[in-house]
């Protein structure tokens, strides 16, 4: 079975959605057939320009944030990027519940240690920033290495790009 996930505008590929409505795609003949009976063509989209198009203007970003400091491994730094990869894999990994309590969880206590309410590490009312930003980074990472894995096809309406899907293979 492919799950299926639909792009609100043309070439924009984060925040997907999936459709509440019944929609048929038939890959043999590429067409899409939305509830109202519309006909879609499809047409593959390059998986290259896909991953360019998603996760250049991020890396771009990321150029813009981190400096040489970031690659400076001190325990500090190892704790900021254990937490943001802890968090980062119950993001992708954990159930959505447990990933929310988490989230919040290492929010609010990033409160508290800013607050000096807890005095147990010195180094970690700083670190929650870099941590977030490190976490984002491993979000990007995981997302990339599953975007490697789906198939992205170009929903046409008189030869105009209107959507785009991203199928995925799901395991049942």
């Amino acid at each position: 079975m492919n799950s299926v996930l639909f792009s609100s505008f043309p070439y924009l590929f984060w925040f997907m959605r999936q459709n509440k409505q019944d929609v048929t795609i038939d890959l043999s003949n590429m067409e899409l057939k939305n509830a109202e009976g519309k006909i879609y063509q499809l047409k593959k989209f390059n998986k290259a320009y896909f991953l360019a198009i998603k996760f250049l203007p991020v890396i771009l970003l990321f150029g813009l944030v981190f400096n040489k400091y970031d690659f400076v491994f001190t325990q500090a730094k190892f704790f900021q990027y254990t937490a943001g990869l802890i968090l980062a894999t119950l993001v992708f990994y954990g159930k959505k519940t447990l990933s929310y309590i988490a989230f919040f969880l290492f929010l609010v206590s990033g409160f508290f240690f800013l607050d000096n309410v807890v005095f147990a590490m010195d180094y970690f009312f700083l670190s929650v920033p870099f941590a977030m930003k490190y976490f984002f980074l491993f979000v990007i990472f995981y997302s990339f290495v599953f975007d490697l894995n789906k198939t992205v096809y170009s929903v046409k309406n008189n030869n105009i790009t209107v959507s785009h899907i991203i199928l995925e293979r799901v395991n049942e």
